[in-house]
């Protein structure tokens, strides 16, 4: 298989790194700056490289296009690889607007090509973990669930300032859909929600900094909590999930335990998501089994991920509009 990667910024580097790694891949490389293409390219030793997206996509022969740019310039190499027949694993998330977003996912649909959207944390054990227990209907009926996501890293190792403006992707429910992405993978699609969002530190030119959402899945209440402000020292991404026989407590790089109100408990270690690089190579295991077969359990479709956008973007309509909007 054949891999296009355009943009190559550090996640286009990263997914180059995992696809060298993996040695099942020939790999292109494209990228409008000249220095940021030959530094990854002389890395990896790979000679076939672009500066100009449209010739890459037209020459390369690839059977498929990573698609690495800066968030709000998805939709244009999106829409032209799957326009060349290419399928297209698409950087997280989807776009910066709806219209995007909707042009990628009929794009898709009119070429019949795949569109997979990179949640990685859909690719962890630790969600394939939770994912399984909930099927298997163990803990009862769902009754409600805590998401909490603290990234202070996030902007102090950041190499580009997108994340300033919403216009580029800011603000930090479009920054980490990847809460509201792996809800939707659990429970289905969102019916109802709302909103607070508060920005009180200087980091951030016009988007925020923190923010709290409350999301309706038919019946069932997810509340979710945001911010890149904590500095604890301590992984406190978790997810909390409260069942009738049950309660999933999940933290994303530490561990996953049940524990059953008959005294009983189940752990889970997740040894194996402490590297990052893992769950970039499951996840290009799943592109390429999604495109060969048309499936794979736990892929991120374009439509899954048009989801995702919709509902943050209603989260943010509802802290203008200071009331509950419906989906």
């Amino acid at each position: 298989m054949k891999l296009l990667i355009i943009g190559c910024g550090s996640i286009g580097c990263r997914h180059a790194r995992v696809a060298s790694e993996l040695g099942d891949y020939e790999i292109a490389l494209c990228d409008a700056i000249p220095a940021s293409l030959q530094r990854i390219a002389g890395e990896l030793g790979i000679q076939e490289t672009y500066t100009d997206m449209d010739t890459a996509i037209r020459r390369s022969g690839a059977d498929a296009a990573i698609v690495c740019t800066p968030n709000h310039l998805h939709a244009a190499p999106t829409i032209a690889a799957l326009k060349a027949g290419m399928d297209v694993l698409c950087e997280k998330p989807i776009a910066t607007s709806l219209e995007d977003a909707s042009a990628m996912v009929a794009a898709a649909r009119e070429s019949g090509r795949k569109l997979m959207v990179g949640y990685t944390l859909r690719a962890t054990l630790g969600v394939q973990k939770v994912k399984e227990l909930l099927d298997s209907g163990r803990l009862g009926k769902i009754v409600s669930a805590r998401v909490v996501l603290d990234a202070p890293e996030t902007l102090t190792c950041a190499r580009t300032p997108f994340r300033a403006k919403y216009e580029t992707g800011g603000g930090v429910m479009y920054d980490y859909t990847h809460q509201l992405d792996f809800c939707g993978y659990f429970f289905g699609p969102a019916r109802s929600c709302f909103a607070r969002v508060d920005s009180r530190l200087p980091y951030l030119a016009t988007c925020d900094d923190s923010a709290e959402g409350i999301v309706d899945y038919d019946g069932l209440t997810v509340n979710y909590h945001w911010d890149y402000v904590q500095w604890t020292g301590k992984n406190r991404n978790y997810v909390s999930i409260i069942g009738e026989k049950g309660v999933i407590e999940f933290f994303y790089k530490g561990s996953l335990s049940v524990s059953f109100y008959d005294g009983s408990t189940e752990t889970y270690e997740l040894a194996d998501d402490h590297e990052r690089n893992n769950s970039f190579k499951r996840q290009l295991g799943m592109f390429a089994q999604y495109c060969r077969e048309g499936a794979c359990k736990g892929v991120c479709t374009g439509e899954n991920a048009l989801a995702d956008l919709r509902l943050a973007s209603a989260l943010y309509e509802s802290n203008r509009q200071r009331r509950m909007i419906d989906l």
